[in-house]
This record gives structure tokens, sequence and C-alpha cells, in this order.
């Protein structure tokens, strides 16, 4: 629930399908996957293990 109310933020905010981390556009199709998804590719592949 936590992170359809930080979409719904990011939403508000004029801020959805930004990055949290980087501020780079967060791909459609992750989206589509994962209408709450707050980071792109590139940020989740260089999350520590």
């Amino acid at each position: 629930m936590a992170r359809i109310e930080a979409a719904l933020a990011r939403m508000d905010a004029g801020r959805y399908g930004l990055c949290v981390t980087c501020d780079g556009r967060i791909g459609l199709d992750r989206l589509e996957a994962d209408p709450a998804e707050a980071v792109c590719a590139s940020c989740m592949q260089e999350k520590p293990a």
C-alpha cells in the first residue's frame, strides 16, 4: 500500500515516471508491469544485492 501511496504522491507532484534516484525516465514497459515502480532500469541494476 505504501508503494501505491508514494506513486500517487509522485503523480500529484508531477514526478510520476521519473526515477527517484537519478531523475531519469522510467521506461513505459516498467511502468506497465508495475505502475508503482520508482526507479529506472539503470538504477535498479546498480542496487547492491
